[in-house]
């Protein structure tokens, strides 16, 4: 079996002078994109989260949010943000220093990732492709956690590879092991970093070394409830704070909304077990987006789908010449039952495993037993979705047949949430043709008997942030949770665009790679590189981000996706130069215009999302900021009726009147309908603040 070798770690290990000088040209350029016009809009998304923490720290030392919440989501990065606004001054440009100072960080990391792993050629791409990420610079020009967990995921990585693999380490270990636990703080995706911990095991038995050495399983063992450990012990700490609003209400009951619903409930060290167990039950009790409808539609349907799925199964195995091995015919009948269930994410899943276990590269792929599992999943695909339209089984069916389809195709492949996989396929499908070579690349090196260390643990860590979450994590399913493990996704690009020679290589079955001329080797990597560069990682686009001037957008901007920019800021300005402490102010987005203002007076939503309120001895308020719901449309004519001789402001977005469900239809008739008290239109022409009067 193929071991590493010191002279691969030299390779790894020793700079170049000429790659890191092209690496500092690439920072100054990724810190140009980060860095000008940083603070030219307002906060937006969870920014404002963020901002009110870092204001609690700078005057207590304690992120207490306006309601008594203690907001620890971010952990370190608060503290940092606290520390630039008490350097430069409260500012959304100082806000967002720290997280621009770690994505430009992330550049030279990713190329040391790519070096260690493969070669200087592909860590230059990899820096290369971090520093025009259009993602990327708009999340390190973000007053979030983001940037710096995407860093800290990052370190820990090449950390496991140096001192857990190349060469073993106690003191490296223990740096992992913090690492791994300073980048849960960060965000609660660092959990798969325990997982992690444990993958040196696995690339040590495929090279054939003695994985079973007691010293080895110990230190994965305490490495692994260490942070497994400290995951649901901070995921727990994270629910009792995050519920303390509700608590400090006298006499308020123990069971409020915001508790049931808080995404930090979880448990301690002792109950990771039966934590996974139940997450597996959940899964398996929730089954499907669609398989419910079918057996109340028709059970002899979906019994006939798994008796056609299983049957099919055993005659191919039938009349295989030579019986199939106990593997093949094992992973190939939960191939089987998973496109019965409509699970194809997980049938996909054991079709790369039946092909891997083969140990043939990528060759195993051309397989009977590989095919025949790739063409059930097809044929099973094409029967789901011919049944779910034909029984309108998503109820769809009024909606239109082209918003039919397109759900109906989201649903079978909705089931394990695996979106931080297909997040990726989705933003950037040109660059994916790439990633999909380069992923090729590394299963063929990786699934072979004499194994590339560095490829299978690639396969491994990018796995884990797919796999795991969509098994058991599934709240994440945004696309902002993606770009912390755009290196690892970047990765598979390099691989494609540095070595898809090498994938026709291996396609052929040939020894050598093929003879092809320089003049055909830059054309082909011309063309993949344009794939890359031409929307999904164009420079032009990073600009514009780095511009931010979609209050104008243009044709660009458009063409690109980005059309707006909502804002928050000079709508708030406006109300807070022209309004008295008299004056009653009510919005649509809470926390936004809180952070601004430092006081609202009622806050127009639904109690629909109840994690995020809180009982107040019958009245229903924020969790952030305590501002109290109005729900009703007759509540909001009733307030502005209320306290004569006081004006009363309302903030309020067109878009998120016309897009929104947290807020009844009533509300939104009655909103619209009050064109003619529009005193100001923010820059993005779609936030308006109207100005009434009583009495």
């Amino acid at each position: 079996m193929m071991r590493l070798t010191m002279s691969r770690l030299r390779d790894g290990v020793r700079p170049n002078t000429y790659s890191w000088w092209i690496v500092a040209l690439l920072v100054v350029f990724g810190g140009y994109l980060r860095l000008a016009s940083m603070g030219d809009l307002g906060f937006r998304w969870d920014e404002d989260l963020s901002s009110l923490a870092a204001k609690a720290i700078l005057e207590s030392g304690i992120p207490e949010l306006p309601s008594g919440m203690i907001y620890l989501r971010g952990g370190l990065s608060l503290y940092l943000m606290a520390a630039s606004a008490d350097l430069f001054g409260f500012s959304e440009w100082s806000m967002r220093l720290p997280a621009a100072l770690f994505g430009i960080a992330t550049i030279p990391l990713a190329f040391v990732f790519g070096r260690m792993l493969f070669s200087a050629q592909v860590g230059l791409l990899l820096a290369g492709l971090m520093t025009l990420s259009a993602w990327d610079i708009e999340f390190a020009r973000y007053a979030r956690m983001y940037t710096p967990f995407g860093f800290f995921y990052l370190l820990t990585l090449i950390c496991i590879w140096r001192y857990r693999v190349v060469e073993e380490s106690l003191r490296g270990g223990i740096l992992c092991i913090a690492l791994a636990i300073l980048s849960i703080s960060l965000h609660q995706l660092g959990y798969t970093l325990a997982l992690a911990l444990l993958i040196p095991l696995v690339v040590k038995a495929a090279q054939g070394e003695r994985w079973l050495d007691p010293r080895r399983l110990l230190f994965s063992a305490v490495a692994f409830f260490s942070v497994a450990g400290f995951f649901f012990i901070w995921r727990r700490t994270l629910g009792f704070f995050f519920t303390r609003a509700s608590r400090l209400v006298p006499e308020a009951p123990a069971d409020s909304a915001t508790a049931a619903a808080s995404e930090g409930a979880g448990g301690g060290l002792f109950e990771f077990v039966s934590t996974i167990a139940a997450g597996v039950l959940q899964r398996a009790s929730e089954l499907s987006p669609l398989l419910g409808p079918l057996w109340g539609y028709s059970t002899g349907v979906g019994l006939g789908l798994l008796i056609v799925a299983l049957s099919a199964v055993g005659f191919f195995c039938w009349r295989q010449r030579s019986p199939a091995n106990g593997l093949s015919l094992s992973l190939l009948s939960l191939i089987g039952l998973c496109c019965a269930l409509q699970l194809f994410n997980l049938a996909l899943l054991v079709t790369l495993a039946l092909a891997f276990f083969k140990w043939e590269g990528i060759r195993a792929f051309r397989r009977g037993d590989v095919l025949f599992a790739v063409g059930m999943i097809g044929v099973s695909f094409v029967a789901w979705f011919w049944i779910a339209l034909s029984a309108d089984l998503g109820g769809y069916a009024t909606q239109g047949a082209s918003f039919a389809l397109r759900e109906t195709v989201r649903d079978l492949l909705d089931f394990p949430k695996f979106y931080v996989f297909w997040g990726w396929a989705n933003q950037h499908p040109w660059m994916s043709v790439v990633a999909a070579i380069g992923a090729l690349w590394a299963f063929d090196r990786a699934a072979r008997r004499e194994p590339d260390g560095a490829a299978l643990f690639l396969i491994l860590a990018f796995m884990l942030a797919w796999v795991v979450n969509g098994l058991f994590e599934t709240r994440f399913e945004q696309f902002r949770y993606n770009v912390p493990f755009n290196p690892l996704y970047f990765s598979f690009v390099a691989l494609g665009l540095a070595q898809w020679p090498a994938l026709l290589t291996a396609l052929r079955g040939a020894s050598h790679p093929p003879q092809v001329g320089r003049v055909a080797t830059a054309a082909g990597t011309a063309v993949l590189a344009a794939l890359v560069l031409a929307v999904d990682l164009s420079p032009v686009r990073g600009l514009l981000i780095m511009q931010r001037d979609y209050f104008n957008p243009g044709a660009l901007y458009g063409y690109y996706g980005m059309t707006r920019y909502t804002d928050f800021k000079t709508p708030a300005a406006y109300v807070a130069e022209n309004a008295s402490s008299e004056d009653v102010i009510i919005v649509l987005d809470c926390r936004e215009y809180y952070n601004y203002l430092g006081r609202l007076d009622y806050y127009v939503r639904t109690a629909r999302f109840d994690g995020q309120v809180y009982d107040d001895r019958g009245t229903i308020r924020d969790a952030y900021v305590a501002t109290p719901l109005v729900m009703e449309v007759e509540r909001l004519e009733q307030i502005l009726q209320e306290k004569p001789g006081a004006v009363k402001w309302l903030i309020a977005s067109d878009e998120m009147i016309a897009d929104t469900v947290a807020i009844t239809d009533e509300l939104k008739d009655f909103i619209m309908g009050q064109k003619d008290q529009t005193v100001y239109v923010g820059r993005d022409g779609v936030t308006k603040v109207y100005r009434f009067e009583s009495g």
